[in-house]
């Protein structure tokens, strides 16, 4: 339905190590995204109604962006406070701490992957164009590589710098940090979810068929 500032969509909480709330923000349309924290307390997060918005660590708004779609995908946060958060329209977005924006990359297609970042600095990002993408830190691509099928999930990174990332082609894919395939699996389910790593190296997915 319509929502009003009485009936908000969305809700961002903040709850306290005790389970007790601490405060709620609301926002007029639903939140998918996962909440990502700088490190001056500042907490990112975006919305269908097509906004990031950055809080302070009381609940109250820092600065918000119109990013020109929904945004269901989740931030991340670079060591230099760099935000980098993908929308519905296609645009990967790199936002200084302070709201302003620090270049636009598009890719043409829905950005539902949240971004994972390089020891290097290197983000890599996946889209509904079945591409994964590495972009360098200035937001000039470096590469990309096309798997049979949307990228819904995010990319992880292990020590090494292979990034490990599922496909709705039902694989999942091992590449190099220069783009290079190191091997591929056929999983024979749909792979919506973002990879795990394990301290031994093991690499963890979940499917659509309820299988991990």
């Amino acid at each position: 339905g319509t929502a009003t500032s009485t009936t908000p969509s969305g809700r961002l909480f903040a709850i306290r190590p005790d389970g007790t709330q601490k405060w709620v923000y609301n926002t007029p349309e639903w939140v998918d995204s996962t909440p990502a924290i700088g490190a001056d307390g500042t907490i990112y997060f975006g919305c269908w109604d097509g906004k990031i918005y950055a809080l302070k660590p009381d609940g109250t708004v820092r600065w918000t962006y119109q990013m020109g779609s929904y945004v269901s995908g989740s931030p991340a946060v670079a060591a230099d406070g760099t935000i980098y958060l993908g929308s519905g329209n296609g645009d990967f977005f790199a936002f200084n701490a302070d709201g302003t924006v620090k270049w636009t990359l598009s890719v043409g297609e829905w950005i539902e992957s949240a971004p994972a970042i390089g020891a290097d600095g290197t983000i890599y990002f996946g889209s509904w164009d079945n591409n994964l993408y590495a972009v360098r830190p200035d937001g000039v691509e470096k590469w990309r590589y096309a798997t049979g099928g949307d990228i819904l999930g995010s990319p992880a990174i292990a020590a090494d710098g292979t990034v490990y990332i599922g496909s709705r082609d039902l694989n999942i894919y091992a590449l190099t940090s220069a783009g290079a395939v190191k091997w591929s699996a056929q999983l024979g389910d749909t792979i919506e979810s973002s990879p795990a790593i394990g301290a031994d190296g093991t690499v963890y997915f979940t499917t659509t068929g309820g299988r991990i």
